[in-house]
């Protein structure tokens, strides 16, 4: 077997990928370019098939071959050319593996439609002529320049080259539909299906997902979308426009968080969760859902949202960024400050709509009270039995089955005739339980404590 290149009569020939008619300048989406001269089917091109049958009857020559219907051929299309910078030829392929250069770049080399970039989508120069009457930006997206990869590295034996990515935002509404890309980004670069131009098209690969916080372009992190399902027009399977926001909405990248005792693994990074704004204040985070309290779950409409921090009425604080905070664990490499998590005093505490407020916090009381006649202690304590007494269990619920155990309120009562009590009184602890009576027993001290 002899085999050779495309140059040598022995070789495959030279393979036509692409038909460049100098004179079809803007004809695919409404430009102001001439019509191609030959028509898809007649222009040149590599065809290709489909087989069905195998001849195993009729004559000699027929034996071997193989059967097609028309209707399966056709012509080999999407084909992108790279064009060379310090390589001494141009390379083909069907899909280059690529990576971005940068997020959104106005001036990228290149043509379209056969005229520079910049001019098919209207930036401004001074010798920019045709940009008026070139198809619309929001026909086709926006632009990125992308190299070849070499490996893992970037070949610059070939140019850059512009690839074309969807609008981030959708221009009459001004609603997030997809995102930038930054640089070093990876992913595919091949062409579109117009037949008489390459049109590159660049197809993120890329598993990274990007939370926008510490700087640069929030419109670069990545989306998360909800479907449109049955309240929107079209396909419920379709992406909702009105419920798609950026990772960052929920999540911080913490750079190497440090603390007083080696719990966070050294120099590496961990997430946080955002119940504040972002970091480029775009956007915030902070809220939860959950199941209406009884009945049935609904799809979407009817839960109950809850806000996370503070400083929207929830329960959690971060504590104080004053170096005099006594909860400091540590910093991150940023020198934000990480303090043990707390509940506010003002924290809400709910038993139903009408039972529903913050606890009554005073802070220190000034002056002082000594403990004594006038001020007694009242304790929070742990109980599984009533009175903390074996044979009388108090349960608490759980989801899977009631558990064991309650914290209690015990408050100390000064005891004794001359505090106006007398045999038989009952009270009631905040809990509900009935106490029993104190008993009145005659010491030389005037006061003894019980429940």
């Amino acid at each position: 077997m002899y085999l050779s290149d495309s140059r040598q009569p022995r070789g495959p020939g030279i393979l036509v990928l692409q038909y460049h008619p100098p004179s079809s300048a803007g004809s695919a989406l409404g430009g102001t370019g001439t019509k191609p001269k030959y028509p898809v089917e007649n222009r040149p091109s590599i065809l290709c098939t489909r087989v069905e049958g195998r001849q195993d009857k009729g004559t000699l020559d027929q034996l071997g071959t193989y059967t097609s219907p028309n209707e399966y051929a056709g012509d080999l299309i999407c084909s992108t050319m790279w064009p060379k910078k310090d390589r001494p030829i141009v390379g083909w392929t069907f899909a280059w593996p690529s990576v971005c250069l940068s997020g959104q770049q106005t001036t990228p080399t290149g043509k379209i439609f056969g005229l520079p970039v910049n001019e098919f989508f209207g930036t401004k120069t001074p010798d920019s002529k045709a940009c008026k009457e070139c198809p619309s930006i929001d026909n086709l997206g926006r632009v990125v320049s992308v190299q070849p990869l070499i490996g893992v590295d970037m070949d610059t034996r070939f140019q850059s080259m512009y690839a074309l990515v969807p609008n981030p935002l959708k221009e009459e509404s001004k609603k997030l539909i997809w995102p930038k890309f930054p640089p070093g980004y990876i992913g595919l670069t091949v062409s579109g299906t117009y037949e008489y131009e390459q049109i590159p098209l660049f197809f993120p690969t890329d598993p990274r997902l990007i939370a926008v916080n510490h700087g640069g372009d929030p419109d670069m992190g990545s989306l998360v979308c909800d479907l449109k399902g049955e309240d929107g027009d079209g396909d419920k399977n379709e992406i909702d426009l009105e419920r798609t926001v950026p990772l960052q909405s929920l999540v911080w990248v913490i750079k190497q968080p440090s603390a007083c005792k080696p719990v966070f693994p050294e120099k590496t990074n961990l997430l946080a969760l955002n119940i504040g704004h972002t970091g480029c204040k775009k956007r915030r985070g902070g809220l939860f859902i959950d199941d209406p309290p009884e009945g049935e779950v609904p799809c979407v409409k009817g839960r109950r949202l809850g806000t996370f921090s503070h400083l929207l009425n929830g329960p959690l604080h971060a504590g104080s960024m004053s170096d005099d905070e006594k909860h400091r664990i540590g910093e991150d490499a940023d020198k934000n400050k990480i303090n043990a998590g707390h509940i506010s005093t003002r924290a809400y505490f709910f038993q139903t709509y009408v039972y529903d407020a913050p606890l009554f916090f005073e802070g220190r009381v000034e002056p002082v009270i000594e403990h004594s006649e006038e001020s007694m202690m009242v304790h929070l304590e742990y109980y599984e039995d009533v009175d903390n007494k074996p044979g009388d269990p108090i349960y608490h619920p759980f989801l899977c089955e009631k558990k064991r155990g309650e914290w209690r309120w015990r408050a100390e009562v000064p005891v004794g005739d001359e505090y106006g009590y007398s045999d038989g009184y009952t009270y009631t602890d905040p809990s509900g339980y009935a106490l029993p009576a104190p008993v009145i027993t005659p010491s030389p001290s005037p006061i003894t404590y019980t429940k």
